[in-house]
């Protein structure tokens, strides 16, 4: 009767339920397991095929269905987030969904607890975490539709039971998440790929083959002790061991596994019984005890030694967890203690793990990190109880883990919760005390103190947790008196997220308190701190109404002004401006030559005087001109900075003179010093390395003489003095064969430096 009732509501909601959210009845910060969980538990019930009487139940299941299809991939959620669903599935002919067979087996492994379900949104971290020393993976991908895969399904769920903690254990199910699959070359199914080796084994195998696929690659610090005095220099690099006293010299392969899921918690020792004493290992007080492992922990160089029963490496491995000293709990008032201690400025970060109710397994193998992370305080808050405090640190889901530290920041993790991923994250983060998460309360603030670069990002989102990390990094390279970094969860702060008009994840901006703020485009630590230092350093300057007139308008004919009118809305600005500031790097030795910005949502007046009639709009003053007198409009296509640059040196006087054979032999001749690039007019490399060549040559004007040979017109000469390639630079002076003295390197300062030193040596034999 209540399972009746309980259909009867679950139609009733769908049918009334417009939002996708409601529909699948999830969270909007909910993640891509979760949905796919909520629509496997609907699709089994709410099925045309469980439900042929039901003259709506097409209808429904299209509904739920579509819902799915929509939040599970995250350029459809975001646009739904955003703007809802342009497809009217009312419209929908035909069933657009599977049999029933199907869900069936569908997320095959949601709900095993020791096999993690991977989607495109986790899987690349995942893998990256074993590629960087973590705990390795073994991934199934597997389709429902195969039924080699449900034939293997039970020996593998077995192994993962077993050897869970020793490695990790994946599915990707290549059905949902076929890109994923791609990726990884995967042609067959079932396929078992160990990470981070990328040893792949397809075919349905046996549990003894996958185990023994497994145990040929898994890396353990277990050490064989056969001698007293090789234990007594060993066990003084750990304080707690697990000893397995060993009667022969065969080493079981539980050992092995055993070793791999306490690897970094302890040392891990086989005691050879025939070559060492066994019983010197044992308590004194217990010599009936059967079992061969022991507890061997020292507190102040006093060694004691705890019997533990034999068993399954899991079961082992848990004994030995539960006789390590619990995570501290932490209540409101010791929780303000340690985060006032690190607003003060105390070195050691805190690690939280929030939970809810009693203890789970997971909260004893937590205490795995006390080992993992020595350098760190950690520390359990049950919000069954704490809830007001937990509710007002914006603790949303269960388990979480979040990382504070020195300077006050703090940062959520919101990444798969295994040991692996939490460690990796929780040293990143403490790293990265110049990149904090923040509110409401502190926005405001925060952005009127000082430059911030903020990253309004959703925990959802697979590119949001790509960038934060990157984020992380380019925060190291400032100090928080020039710049400092923040995130904005937008499912949490969603309020604050629509006053900034953060219309998708991530947006990420620059705020700098007298300027409008710039929205970064950049994905990269290295693009990220280049923009931070072309905004702080203004390498281009922003001109308004007065400035301009002032600068531009009154420029004398030894200047040259380049000046880029811009608007925030233009799609086209926006890809021209990192290119922009390039130019502007790639411009910095040309002599007087200035490079400024005009944004024309600002200087309205400004733009209408000039007649900008399109954006991005390019204006170049030249040498030889006085303030507006003459202009040039770039009009070409390519704005990358590199065309841009070619461009613009067609207005910039060159000191390097076009050689002919009988000018270059004229030159020589001379004794001068002289630097000549051989190029050829159709060599792409040529081109983009002539405008370093020319401001190479006005660096050394007075110095050293700059020429060029085309190569495609003399090519005789070029062949006459062995010319291997183009662009090709050579050194000709005093001292120096006829052929020339090879620069090998097309980096401008490179070729700067080594001239002036063939031009030092050159003298010196002109000396002598």
């Amino acid at each position: 009767m209540f399972i009746l009732k309980l259909l009867v509501l679950i139609n009733l909601s769908i049918i009334a339920a417009s939002d996708y959210y409601e529909i699948l009845g999830v969270e909007r910060s909910a993640s891509v397991n979760d949905i796919r969980k909520a629509f496997k538990k609907l699709a089994l019930t709410l099925h045309p095929d469980k439900n042929k009487d039901d003259t709506e139940a097409q209808e429904k299941f299209i509904k739920v269905n579509r819902a799915y299809e929509v939040l599970k991939d995250e350029s459809k959620r975001k646009h739904y987030d955003l703007y809802g669903d342009d497809e009217d599935t009312t419209k929908s002919s035909g069933t657009s969904y599977r049999s029933y067979a199907y869900y069936q087996s569908f997320g095959l492994y949601d709900d095993d607890p020791f096999v993690v379900t991977l989607s495109h949104s986790d899987f690349e971290s995942t893998v990256n975490v074993a590629s960087e020393g973590g705990i390795p993976w073994f991934i199934k991908f597997y389709s429902p539709l195969c039924s080699h895969c449900h034939v293997a399904a039970p020996a593998w769920s077995k192994l993962a039971a077993e050897m869970s903690g020793a490695i990790m254990f994946g599915a990707v199910n290549c059905e949902e998440d076929w890109q994923v699959c791609r990726s990884a070359s995967i042609s067959s199914y079932p396929s078992f790929v160990y990470y981070p080796k990328d040893d792949i084994l397809t075919g349905a195998k046996t549990k003894e083959e996958l185990r023994n696929f497994i145990m040929d690659r898994l890396e353990t610090d277990l050490i064989r002790v056969k001698s007293k005095d090789f234990w007594e220099r060993e066990k003084h690099y750990h304080d707690n061991w697990l000893l397995i006293l060993e009667n022969s010299h065969y080493v079981q392969p539980e050992y092995y596994v055993i070793a791999a899921m306490l690897k970094g918690l302890m040392g891990i020792a086989v005691i050879h019984c025939g070559s060492i004493p066994c019983s010197e290992f044992r308590p004194t007080d217990a010599d009936d005890v059967k079992t061969n492992f022991m507890y061997l922990k020292r507190h102040q160089d006093v060694w004691t030694s705890i019997p533990i029963a034999s068993g399954s490496p899991r079961e082992i491995m848990n004994r030995v967890l539960r006789d390590l000293p619990d995570i501290e709990t932490l209540n409101p008032d010791s929780f303000e203690l340690l985060t006032k201690q690190l607003e003060m400025g105390a070195d050691v970060p805190l690690l939280i793990y929030f939970h809810l109710g009693p203890s789970t397994e997971l909260d004893i193998e937590m205490k795995k990190l006390t080992a993992i992370l020595p350098h760190f305080n950690i520390g359990r808050l049950n919000c069954g109880r704490w809830s007001e405090l937990c509710r007002s640190l914006s603790i949303n889901r269960y388990p979480m883990v979040s990382v504070y530290k020195r300077g006050g920041g703090h940062e959520i993790f919101h990444g798969r919760t295994t040991l692996d991923a939490i460690a990796r994250f929780a040293k990143e983060s403490a790293a990265a005390t110049n990149f904090k998460e923040i509110g409401p309360n502190e926005f405001g603030r925060a952005i009127n103190e000082g430059a911030m670069l903020v990253d309004f990002y959703a925990p959802w989102c697979p590119p949001c947790l790509r960038l934060i990390p990157e984020l992380r990094k380019a925060s190291a390279v400032f100090d928080p008196s020039v710049i400092s970094f923040a995130s904005v969860d937008c499912t949490i702060h969603s309020e604050l997220c629509r006053q900034h008009s953060v219309n998708v994840y991530p947006t990420t901006v620059l705020y700098n308190m007298t300027k409008k703020p710039m929205t970064l485009s950049g994905r990269k630590a290295m693009q990220i701190v280049e923009l931070v230092e072309d905004t702080i350093k203004a390498i281009v300057m922003d001109l308004t109404l007065n400035s301009f007139y002032d600068f531009v308008g009154h420029k004398e004919t030894d200047t040259m002004w380049l000046v880029g009118f811009f608007t925030h809305w233009c799609g086209a600005c926006q890809q021209l401006e990192p290119q922009y500031r390039k130019l502007a790097k790639l411009m910095k030795d040309v002599p007087k030559f200035n490079i400024g910005r005009v944004d024309c949502e600002e200087e309205v007046e400004l733009c209408t005087e000039q007649g900008i009639k399109y954006y991005p709009h390019l204006r170049l003053y030249p040498y030889g001109s006085k303030g507006l007198s003459t202009v040039m409009v770039h009009s070409g296509m390519q704005r990358d900075a590199q065309a841009l640059r070619r461009w613009l040196h067609n207005f910039i006087p060159s000191p390097v003179q076009e050689l002919n054979p009988t000018l270059f032999k004229n030159a020589v001749a001379s004794g001068d010093p002289w630097l000549i690039d051989f190029y050829a007019p159709w060599c792409g490399h040529c081109v983009v390395f002539e405008p370093d060549f020319i401001n190479i040559g006005q660096k050394l004007e007075g110095r050293i003489s700059t020429g060029k040979v085309n190569c495609d017109k003399y090519y005789h000469l070029c062949q006459e003095l062995s010319i291997p390639g183009y662009p090709t630079v050579r050194y000709f002076g005093v001292g120096i064969s006829r052929t020339g003295a090879e620069i090998y390197s097309q980096k401008a300062e490179v070729i700067y430096e080594e001239a002036l030193r063939l031009l030092k040596t050159s003298m010196k034999h002109d000396e002598l």
